[in-house]
């Protein structure tokens, strides 16, 4: 059961991770996210937990430095830069 909370007028939910196979994800800091929670069985693909505090730790990354490296790679909405060497 997810615990629940109530503050004034408005009603939050706590929630442990996020399971998606978007890793765009993380760059809107989500504090934790799980990929192949839902991959077929015959994939025999591993259940793979991210930590967002421990990503940016250990990239010795600020948040906003980690958002600019994700746009240089490229995303699923826009292609990489190009080198023009």
């Amino acid at each position: 059961m997810i615990p629940a909370c109530t503050h004034d007028a408005c009603f939050c939910l706590q929630v442990y991770a996020i399971a998606t196979e978007d890793m765009d994800a993380l760059t809107f800091a989500t504090p934790r996210l799980v990929r192949n929670l839902c991959a077929a069985a015959s994939a025999k693909l591993p259940i793979t937990e991210y930590e967002y505090e421990k990503v940016l730790e250990g990239l010795k990354l600020t948040a906003d430095q980690f958002v600019d490296l994700c746009i240089l790679c490229g995303c699923d909405y826009c292609g990489s830069i190009k080198s023009e060497s």
